[in-house]
């Protein structure tokens, strides 16, 4: 099977990778890490100085102000996409100007849709988040994408993933953002085609064995 993960899918790809058990990683022919980090995005974001000095004192409160006021903030999120404010954070945090307007409309529905408790949580999840140690052990081809303006986890992230993993390839999609797998579909969709078949062919003739150089 191949594992594939998009900025915090990608973090708890890595995070699995480290924690399950033996059988389970020999049943993975590979990972795709889209868009991610390797560590506390609060470190790996643009304007990273400033959002990591105010992690403490500011972004931590108002996380759990989210939480506990979740049915209004999940009530201003669905204002903030009908009176479009939420297309135009989409388009400055995700794309490039590339991007279509379904595509737009599309991504811009992800913060009305989610439960704003839920993802407040994930973001205070993140802060103590570092898998800095497991990209060594990454054992399977990793495929590391990242979009060439990355404003949400900048692109020096993905390039030290795609240094650290031993067989890693690294893939910047242009022009692109945090949302390259959505604005450079075409693309994206090839390279983890073309990736997932090789690790897949791979995997079979491993499995075969003796037995499939008989026949």
């Amino acid at each position: 099977m191949i594992l594939l993960g998009h900025s915090i899918g990608g973090m708890i790809t890595q995070t699995f990778w480290r924690r399950c058990a033996p059988e389970v990683r020999r049943r993975i022919a590979g990972l795709v890490l889209v868009n991610t980090t390797y560590t506390t995005p609060t470190l790996t974001t643009s304007f990273h100085r400033v959002i990591h000095a105010v992690r403490g004192p500011i972004l931590t409160p108002l996380l759990y102000l989210t939480i506990w006021l979740s049915p209004l903030v999940w009530l201003m999120n669905w204002l903030s996409f009908l009176n479009g404010s939420a297309h135009i954070q989409s388009r400055l945090t995700g794309f490039t100007g590339h991007e279509t307007r379904g595509q737009l409309d599309f991504t811009a529905r992800f913060t009305p849709l989610f439960s704003p408790a839920v993802m407040a949580r994930g973001a205070l999840a993140t802060f103590a988040f570092d898998e800095t140690a497991t990209l060594a052990e990454i054992t399977v081809p990793t495929l590391v994408v990242t979009g060439h303006r990355d404003r949400v986890l900048v692109p020096e992230a993905s390039a030290l993933i795609g240094r650290t993993v031993p067989r890693a390839t690294l893939l910047t999609l242009r022009p692109a953002g945090h949302m390259g797998l959505i604005e450079q579909h075409a693309q994206f969709c090839e390279a983890v085609d073309r990736f997932s078949t090789e690790c897949l062919g791979a995997a079979a003739q491993r499995a075969a064995g003796p037995r499939g150089n008989l026949a």
